[in-house]
């Protein structure tokens, strides 16, 4: 940015004008990192997400589920901009054909990138590679703005996983939610996690151990081990406060160069306005069971073809993709979803 007279952008149209900038300078320069589409918020996910114009809660609720959010309302507006990216070279030509990562993942560490979307600590790990390959430094920055110009950061929705019992044991299945409630409360959630098995350096104020992100290194311990724990959507690390999760970011990215630095401009950026979870209407209903996977796979292989496709045919090719998405179980999808929602409203008010 320096070498340009540039500053962070903050919008996608700055984002852009940017990108065009640089690369007219240095065509080698990738505008936007991608790999092929997949099942990864690091390409695209949010930035087509961003186009997205709910004309009320219900059509919000109904469409941002995994399967449907990337087509919903406003967001064929996203996939255009991506296809003015990719036909002015902002977006490596290759793209759809790195299935592996391996160029996007080369091109980020070799700084050829002036920018790309990554998960919260992905960022870190390549700055430390690109760093040590040519002094590349990446910095994090908020650019895709909603239609109301906040910065919808997705926050996990509050129910985690679906709680499933075997059929041999249907007659427990009461047990089994009575032990999951009982394993919410803070307290017995500490004192099954802190087991001596995973050992502990310090006590809270209930005089429970509670293990810091180094011991379960030492320990070898991830959140993958802690079974149980894995059903109540929790981390195995104490997230109340900015400054802890800036204590335990650092002690899992120590090799990172300026990681202070990087956490710091990081959790600067994550503010509450804008940012969501979708409400609980109720476990998926026969359609999504029934069609969902495939409209997932449908929807990133559009993905690849719209963006791809010459501008004088996007029109043509994503309405003709998005009818097959129609005809492969969406519309079925989004009604049973719309009925699931009155149905709900009606029982929660």
């Amino acid at each position: 940015m320096k070498k340009y007279n540039m500053k962070m952008p903050t919008k996608k149209e700055e984002l852009y004008e940017d990108m065009a900038k640089i690369h007219k300078a240095d065509p080698s320069i990738i505008g936007f990192a991608m790999a092929a589409p997949t099942y990864d918020v690091k390409y695209y996910e949010e930035m087509i997400l961003s186009y997205a114009k709910y004309q009320n809660d219900k059509e919000k609720i109904v469409w941002n589920i995994s399967d449907t959010r990337l087509v919903a309302p406003g967001t064929k507006d996203g996939y255009r901009e991506l296809n003015k990216w990719y036909s002015e070279g902002l977006i490596s030509k290759e793209f759809a054909l790195d299935t592996k990562e391996k160029q996007y993942i080369s091109d980020i560490t070799n700084g050829n990138v002036f920018s790309f979307m990554g998960q919260p600590t992905d960022a870190w790990g390549y700055e430390a590679d690109a760093q040590k390959a040519n002094g590349s430094y990446y910095m994090p920055a908020l650019v895709f703005e909603n239609d109301k110009g906040q910065y919808a950061n997705p926050l996990y929705i509050p129910v985690g996983v679906y709680s499933m019992v075997p059929k041999a044991n249907e007659s427990h299945a009461a047990a089994a939610m009575k032990y999951l409630n009982w394993l919410l409360d803070d307290k017995n959630f500490n004192q099954i996690r802190t087991g001596a098995a995973i050992g502990a350096s310090k006590q809270n104020s209930d005089g429970i151990y509670i293990p810091t992100v180094k011991d379960l290194k030492e320990k070898g311990v991830t959140s993958a081990m802690l079974n149980d724990m894995s059903l109540i959507a929790r981390s195995y690390v104490d997230y109340k406060s900015v400054d802890k999760q800036k204590e335990d970011s650092k002690v899992n990215n120590s090799t990172v160069p300026d990681i202070d630095k990087l956490l710091d401009s990081y959790y600067s950026l994550l503010k509450p306005e804008g940012s969501y979870t979708i409400p609980y209407i109720g476990a998926p209903g026969e359609a999504s069971g029934k069609y969902g996977s495939n409209i997932n796979d449908m929807v990133h292989s559009m993905a690849a073809r719209v963006i791809a496709c010459k501008p004088s045919i996007f029109d043509a090719t994503y309405d003709k993709e998005y009818q097959k998405l129609q005809d492969a179980g969406l519309k079925a999808i989004i009604s049973e979803r719309e009925q699931q929602y009155d149905t709900y409203k009606k029982s929660n008010g």
